[in-house]
């Protein structure tokens, strides 16, 4: 039986310039997790971390902690998709970042209403752009946008390959990723899935098994790590 264990990135700069780093607590949430996992006599045969950069940096501080010196493999089917992309199909101005951080800070609540935008987004890039715009300056998808399609089929490859393996291993990714990655091991509808990825933690831990019978998912979003621990707070970005 192999074992997979899919760690989500820890915080990064949301709203700070670039989102692709980690923040200084996303830094410390990694370690955290590093140290409990090492606290409890968790091994692993070999770490494996999208190319973005929040998900290596991650990935940096588990190797060090749990690496053994090993090197980090970085395989870029792990990568999240590009919601920057996606969201500005839905809102064009927001293809300027500057633009984005202005007009959320408008917003009563700028986290909930970038949710809102993303959540739209997302449904209409499942369905192919299918469902009608509610804004009227959306767009259709650009041809070197990554379907959903294919998004979802490299994730299905990444996972097969990676439970192939014997041992235990440490896979660092992304919240939507993670969540596409076991959604059909749940029986979670395409439509359905960014529910999974809306409530997942920073460098939380969903565990999935792979054994005779195929690959079932043993836990998910697990982060009891960040529980209870003096200057570590539980973030969802």
């Amino acid at each position: 039986m192999s074992v997979v264990l899919l760690v989500r990135h820890g915080q990064a700069n949301f709203g700070l310039g670039n989102y692709d780093k980690l923040s200084e607590h996303g830094q410390a949430q990694a370690l955290r997790l590093a140290e409990v996992l090492a606290g409890r006599g968790q091994t692993v045969d070999r770490i494996i971390s999208g190319d973005l950069d929040r998900q290596r940096e991650t990935a940096k501080v588990l190797s060090s902690v749990l690496g053994g010196g090993r090197t980090v493999t970085v395989d870029p089917r792990w990568n999240e998709y590009d919601h920057t992309r996606l969201i500005a199909r839905v809102k064009p101005m927001y293809k300027k970042q500057w633009v984005m951080v202005a007009d959320l800070a408008r917003a009563k609540h700028p986290h909930r209403r970038l949710q809102e935008i993303l959540d739209e987004s997302l449904a209409r890039w499942v369905s192919d752009g299918d469902l009608p715009a509610v804004h009227a300056d959306a767009e259709a998808p650009e041809p070197d946008v990554e379907s959903f399609a294919a998004y979802s089929e490299r994730i299905a490859g990444a996972l097969d390959q990676v439970s192939s393996e014997q041992g235990t291993s440490l896979v660092v990714s992304s919240a939507g990723t993670i969540a596409a990655a076991i959604a059909p091991l749940l029986g979670v509808p395409a439509r359905a899935w960014p529910d999974l990825q809306r409530v997942m933690v920073n460098s939380s831990v969903t565990k999935v098994v792979r054994g005779q019978r195929g690959i079932s998912l043993i836990s998910f979003n697990e982060h009891s790590h960040l529980e209870g621990v003096p200057g570590l707070k539980i973030t969802y970005r």
